[in-house]
């Protein structure tokens, strides 16, 4: 057919138009059956009207972002033959995990020096991938050894793409109390970072959400938490490092999951609230580094081939939303340290997502959803809402050394095991559509080791939702 269509000749359909076809289907209910609220609180109607602002400054169009495989074999040499096969089959970034640390799941490299570092990084590219580390406490003994690791191979700084992922407050919040006292801590940290800004571009510190996310924060509690970590950080590095070099320093790590919608407004969430931290710092506009990781919260042992397509959801929302890069955690992570099967299932989720769906070709492809744009609002202000509450109580450090920070994320845990529990959300494969028999998932002969701390004290106890569940299905 020649003929060309012109949308612009169809009547226009007003708000009231789209109300009486859907009371229509609705055969005698009325709009209010169609409403829902979010576990923040945010009231989502069944009808919302198109967004007319700008759209969101994110990663540009056109611009893929890093596909990030984990190191967390706790033998370097292990660690280096799984990242060898996944950087030569789709991975273009790998975070050096350690054991020890908040996102470790109990695995990691065993040693954070400049020995183990370099033999777990042995003949692989490095000028061509987005390295991160995860150290947990030890993030300073970490970014130092990986500096030197750098050096000793005679590669230019300035272009490497690294984020350094010291983030003391996250191994307080996972442990409940500083091994150094935060005094000692803090001068190291800001010590460190000012060190490398001699060289390299950063980030050097990290503002993790995944350590509250896993503790059980609902996502805008996530936000402003994370927010107010990033701040805590602003502090602890003023007068170390020009305004410039500071508004690059800190990058923000949050959870992606299954709830495509809301993880989607968040990432874009995330950038607003830094736009406006930064504004209120009096630092200069400069990129966010923001990395997604899918949730481990989400995972379930109990038929974890379905974790793949949680991957999906939750990679899908991390890219839309903007993440510069994403990791996807393999689907039988749950049960233990995955092996090479479900390392590539991760990474293939990204690979055919970035390549055979082009999610990155548009910059902020939500832009123009009212129902993103509510979203997202939404979020942000009760994130900064909660990032004010924190505030309120001298900051992040004190609401951790108070209980507070704590005993929110067990508040918002125990709400939404109590909504699972009484079938307002649901879990497939645990605790709607259970199978008796589910196909096993292999994983490498590597003991999980648990950290005594994470259940202490005023620690975060980082908990799965379907755990009480599984158990219960178990008996």
């Amino acid at each position: 057919m020649s003929e060309t269509f012109n949308f612009a000749e169809f009547p226009a359909a007003s708000r009231r138009d789209w109300e009486r076809r859907v009371l229509e289907s609705l055969k005698g209910r009325t709009l209010e059956a169609l409403k829902s609220t979010t576990e923040d609180g945010i009231d989502i109607g069944p009808l919302h009207e198109p967004a007319l602002g700008e759209a969101i400054e994110m990663r540009s169009g056109g611009e893929a972002p890093s596909v990030i495989q984990r190191m967390d074999h706790p033998e370097p040499l292990a660690a280096n033959a799984l990242a060898q096969d996944d950087v030569l089959t789709g991975a273009n970034g790998l975070a050096l995990v350690f054991a020890g640390a908040p996102s470790a799941r109990g695995f990691g490299l065993k040693s954070a020096d400049a020995r183990s570092i370099g033999l777990a990084l042995k003949d692989l590219p490095l000028h061509g991938l987005t390295l991160r580390l995860e150290a947990g406490a030890r993030g300073a003994e970490a970014a130092e050894a990986l500096a030197e690791v750098i050096a000793a191979r005679s590669l230019n700084p300035e272009r490497m793409a690294v984020s350094f992922g010291m983030n003391p407050l996250g191994a307080l919040a996972s442990e409940g109390r500083s091994k150094q006292g935060w005094g000692e801590e803090a001068r190291r940290v800001g010590d460190v970072a000012k060190a490398l800004a001699r060289e390299f571009t950063g980030p050097f510190v990290e503002a993790d959400g995944r350590v509250y996310h896993d503790g059980g924060m609902s996502p805008a509690q996530e936000l402003g938490a994370t927010i107010a970590t990033a701040v805590e950080y602003l502090r602890l590095l003023e007068g170390r490092l020009d305004d410039t070099k500071a508004a690059q320093a800190i990058g923000i790590t949050l959870a992606s999951d299954a709830d495509m919608f809301v993880s989607l407004a968040k990432f874009r969430a995330a950038r607003l609230l830094w736009r406006q931290t930064a504004s209120s710092c009096g630092l200069p506009e400069a990129p966010l580094k923001l990395h997604a990781e899918s949730s481990f919260r989400m995972m379930t042992r109990q038929e974890p081939q379905g974790n793949l397509l949680r991957n999906v959801a939750a990679v899908f929302a991390a890219g839309l939303g903007g993440a510069d890069s994403i990791c996807a955690l393999p689907f039988s992570l749950a049960l233990g340290l995955p092996d090479q099967f479900a390392r590539r299932m991760a990474r293939n989720v990204q690979s055919i997502l970035i390549h055979e769906s082009n999610l990155h070709r548009v910059e902020d492809a939500a832009a123009g959803s009212g129902y993103v744009d509510h979203l997202t609002t939404a979020l942000a202000e009760k994130a900064w809402s909660f990032l004010q509450e924190i505030e309120g109580l001298s900051g992040i450090r004190a609401a951790l050394d108070r209980g507070f920070i704590r005993e929110t994320a067990i508040r918002a845990r125990e709400a939404r095991a109590s909504d699972i529990k009484a079938g307002k959300r649901t879990i497939i494969g645990v605790t709607a559509y259970r199978q008796t028999e589910s196909t096993a998932a292999s994983i490498l002969p590597v003991d999980r080791e648990i950290f005594a701390a994470l259940a202490g004290g005023l620690a975060l106890h980082p908990m799965r939702d379907s755990e009480p569940f599984e158990a219960d299905a178990a008996t």
